[in-house]
């Protein structure tokens, strides 16, 4: 799997900081192109999106999945939880933050309680990023310039 480094950047406008988590496993959110906004699944996974960084005003999504699709690929054992992030288009013009939460995945039988790591699936394989590590709260942050099928895995011990 090839490997991307990000350090993921604060977004300093006041009006992406608040946001309520509506659903377990699914958001959805009308965004102004121009003014971006922030969504949230109540386990603390979010997406901060800066104003700008959409194309087009439209409907973004975020929604916690329950399996990856078959095309996806086996994944061995490894344990996941896998996240479809959809905007009117794919691309960004400037990077959204995601930040995951891994707090459902069992850290007791991994090969280190923070090692985690997060990647997105291109059509063929699956994209490592690598971001910040949060082991207190249980979370992994990382900058991306598009949104797709995104996942957190957990390597075993």
């Amino acid at each position: 799997m090839p490997v991307e480094t990000s350090t993921p950047v604060a977004n300093t406008d006041p009006s992406l900081a608040e946001t309520t988590p509506t659903s377990d496993t699914a958001v959805v959110k009308y965004l102004s192109a121009a003014e971006g906004g922030v969504l949230e699944l109540s386990d603390g996974t979010r997406v901060e999106i800066p104003p700008g960084a959409l194309e087009l005003d439209g409907e973004v999504r975020i929604e916690r999945m329950e399996a990856l699709p078959p095309e996806a690929g086996d994944l061995d054992g490894l344990q996941y939880q896998a996240y479809e992030i959809t905007a009117p288009t794919p691309s960004l013009s400037a990077p959204a933050m995601i930040t995951f939460s891994y707090q459902e995945l069992d850290t007791e039988d991994a090969f280190a309680p923070d090692a985690v790591f997060a990647a997105y699936w291109d059509g063929s394989e699956w994209q490592v990023m690598r971001g910040p590590i949060d082991s207190t709260h249980k979370t992994i942050s990382l900058n991306t310039d598009h949104f797709s099928l995104w996942s957190i895995f957990l390597l075993p011990s």
